[in-house]
């Protein structure tokens, strides 16, 4: 009887599988459909259609932190360099019993408005992050675009009145002040003072409101898990789609790379340079240390701004969008009468080792499926850089742990307490950085292993 019993049950499972197949059928139609948008999910991504497509193994968890923490972090940070330079500058030797000051620092001969300035410049990427949370966590979602879109531009107004207020204010001090106390010509204080202001101008001067913003918005991308449509890896099998997709990734990867250096750039000037142009004519300072305390704060910046901008789900997406990009070896011109080279076309995706005519000029396909555009220099770059899915966060990893290293070996020698303070200060700051860029180094690492193995099975 039990065998019976069983012979049944299994009958019935094969009816039902049977009368259930073109409901499975769907459920494969809708993964596939899932697959060529590119969703992040935790098993691979592939077309079933074609064996020879690249196969890739997406990234399942975010790493990047929620924005305000970052945010939080990063002025943490500013604010440390403009007091370590306000130390280096203003020190005291207070334990001295013949010295008058009773403080480490000479607090009375900064000038509050330089201060104001600075905040103005490092303070406002801080103050957007936060009216963004809360505008999310108040507004319904139908109000939330047009309720930043008018905050945002109440913000710089704001943000900017003031700068140039406090600007007009140190002018007129100068023009006031006794011209034994100033250090250089007053034009040129004027112009450290313009400087960032200037840098700013030119680096947004198509869109100002992007300079709140270390992630590129204006493609829809959240700076904690990429969601838009535009920023995920298609995996496609049409030569148009992954050059219009490279394409698109190129330009926000240049836009990320542009706003880092320039927010590195803006803390290093005015936490570090902007203190010593307003420093008064009878402070001595070594010029050694102020420079030294630039080049390191400007490095640590770099570091803090690229492990938030380019995540491990973010390089991933531009490594599977090289895979599918290819690389054509340039040969040379056409002449050969035996060698067979076939016109290039543009909806074509070639194999290994075609040769192509393109412009009068023979170009080889090096990789497994290439639908670049031979002679390309930006599909030649991009196809260089994210072709190893580890090489940039391993870049990133070798530059940080060089700066470490560079700290400890300048703290041994160092022999003045101001200097001892920078440094640790500095070199503790910058364990955040360190920290999320060997985590993330790893995961990129085994995730590059793991398909060359897929791709060797």
């Amino acid at each position: 009887m039990r065998s019976i019993r069983r012979t049944s049950v299994a009958n019935q499972r094969n009816i039902s599988g049977s009368n259930m197949s073109p409901s499975l059928n769907g459920q494969n139609n809708h993964k596939s459909a899932i697959f060529s948008e590119g969703m992040n999910l935790n098993y691979m991504r592939t077309y079933q259609s074609d064996p020879n497509s690249p196969k890739h193994i997406s990234i399942s968890y975010v790493s990047s932190d929620h924005s305000l923490i970052y945010e939080s972090v990063v002025l943490f940070y500013s604010l440390s360099a403009f007091l370590l330079q306000i130390l280096h500058l203003y020190r005291t030797v207070w334990w001295l019993p013949q010295s008058y000051e009773k403080n480490a620092v000479k607090f009375y001969l900064v000038n509050p408005y330089v201060i104001g300035f600075v905040l103005t410049l490092i303070i406002p990427r801080w103050l957007w992050t936060c009216c963004k949370t809360l505008i999310t966590s108040i507004f319904p979602q139908s109000l939330q675009e047009g309720s930043k879109q008018y905050c945002q531009i109440i913000l710089l107004a704001a943000l900017g009145a003031i700068h140039f207020y406090l600007l007009f204010l140190i002018s007129a001090e100068d023009a006031n002040e006794d011209k034994s106390y100033i250090k250089g010509n007053p034009l040129f204080r004027l112009g450290c003072l313009l400087y960032p202001t200037f840098v700013m101008a030119t680096t947004y001067r198509e869109e100002i409101r992007t300079y709140l913003e270390l992630i590129p918005n204006q493609t829809g991308v959240n700076d904690v898990m990429l969601c838009s449509s535009q920023l995920q890896h298609r995996c496609s099998n049409d030569p148009v789609q992954v050059r219009q997709e490279v394409e698109t990734l190129r330009k926000d990867f240049n836009c990320r790379l542009r706003n880092v250096l320039f927010h590195s750039h803006m803390v290093a000037v005015t936490c570090t340079l902007l203190p010593c142009c307003f420093a008064q004519t009878f402070v001595h300072f070594d010029m050694h240390v102020a420079i030294q305390h630039f080049v390191l704060v400007w490095a640590g910046s770099l570091t803090l701004n690229a492990v938030h901008a380019f995540p491990p789900k973010y390089c991933d997406m531009l490594h599977s969008a090289a895979r599918h990009l290819g690389y054509w070896e340039r040969m040379g011109a056409n002449t050969s009468p035996n060698m067979h080279c076939a016109e290039w076309c543009s909806r074509t995706i070639w194999k290994q080792g075609s040769h192509v005519l393109f412009d009068s000029v023979v170009y080889r396909a090096r990789s497994d499926l290439n639908s670049a555009e031979p002679g390309s220099i930006h599909h030649k770059r991009f196809y260089a850089l994210f072709i190893n899915a580890a090489l940039f966060q391993i870049s990133l990893l070798v530059f940080q742990l060089v700066l470490v290293l560079l700290q400890l070996i300048l703290l041994f020698r160092s022999t003045e307490w101001y200097q001892m303070i920078s440094l640790s200060l500095l070199q503790a700051s910058g364990g955040y950085a360190l920290f999320k860029l060997m985590r993330d180094a790893v995961v990129v690492w085994r995730l590059s292993l793991a398909e060359e193995m897929l791709k060797n099975a």
